[in-house]
């Protein structure tokens, strides 16, 4: 995966995510993943935006972290790969990103 048309908070959460599954000695990088690194990745912008909406953090945390566990874990691997969910996630914001004429797909719209 190029990081070409990614911002540098991004590129960030989709490091974080990728370091949470190596952490985890698991060789896919899923959705839970992604969220994951964007929680930890970005300004306070992301959790304002959940807390209006209703969400308790403490228990999306919670919940991201009983979806990671729950995926496998491969021993001695050097490279991880995003599932299909994942890919999917991404491949959308790509395809979406003239419908909102931006140049960069962000964390945030």
């Amino acid at each position: 995966m190029t990081y070409d048309n990614f911002t540098i908070k991004a590129q960030e959460a989709i490091m974080q995510a990728q370091q949470a599954a190596a952490g985890n000695e698991q060789q896919t990088v899923d959705t839970s993943h992604l969220l994951k690194g964007m929680l930890e990745t970005s300004d306070d912008s992301i959790t304002f935006i959940l807390k209006k909406a209703g969400v308790s953090m403490n228990r999306l945390r919670d919940d991201l972290d009983q979806l990671i566990l729950q995926i496998p874990k491969v021993g001695g691997v050097d490279k991880q790969y995003l599932t299909n969910e994942a890919n999917k996630a991404i491949s959308s914001a790509k395809s979406l990103l003239k419908e909102f004429g931006d140049e960069y797909i962000s964390v945030l719209a």
